[in-house]
């Protein structure tokens, strides 16, 4: 039950986008609810999700062959209080970079295995030969297959014409994503915006 968009936790009001009352699990999705996302994550219990998130590669660097790596931000069980709990379960009060986020989708598309990214394949010689090459590597099993599949398949109705972002689908292709919105302080009120 989606509380019809107004959600009270922590002594702070969570909005839904659109009025919902209850939705199954993939329209949850779909229908990018915050308050079911929270719902489901207080289901699951903070610490299970952030260690999901682990395992996924958040809040770690990832190793890619490029300077600057940064790690990403998960509060911690013991310093998250229940609004901060709410929000990383819709996708807030973390912080994370875009590789992250494109290896844990590649996740869920290669059947539930987390690759270790690189960006060189190989390096050669002025003679062409081959000095270090980089071959795709599995780095954990995160989910298992079955549990991938129906993940990709919910993401598949996030471009459909229900979704939050039927202008992704690409005619003659199968298209999974799932939309999101970030929030930043801005430096002179320190208030989100």
């Amino acid at each position: 039950y989606c509380e019809e968009g107004k959600f009270k936790i922590g002594g702070r009001v969570v909005h839904d986008t659109h009025e919902h009352e209850t939705l199954t699990v993939a329209d949850i999705v779909v229908h990018s609810s915050n308050i079911g996302a929270i719902k489901i994550g207080q289901k699951l219990g903070y610490k299970t999700f952030c260690e999901y998130l682990s395992d996924f590669g958040f809040g770690h660097k990832t190793g890619i062959d490029l300077l600057g790596e940064r790690g990403g931000f998960i509060r911690g069980a013991k310093n998250a209080k229940p609004i901060d709990q709410a929000n990383l379960y819709f996708g807030q009060g973390m912080t994370t970079t875009s590789l992250q986020l494109a290896m844990g989708m590649a996740a869920i598309a290669n059947g539930g295995k987390l690759m270790r990214p690189y960006v060189v394949k190989k390096i050669a010689d002025p003679s062409g030969r081959t000095i270090k090459e980089n071959r795709p590597k599995i780095l954990r099993q995160v989910i298992s297959v079955h549990t991938a599949r129906t993940v990709a398949s919910i993401l598949t109705g996030v471009v459909e014409s229900e979704g939050t972002a039927p202008k992704a689908a690409i005619a003659g292709y199968r298209v999974a994503g799932k939309t999101g919105t970030a929030q930043k302080v801005d430096p002179e009120t320190k208030a989100y915006s």
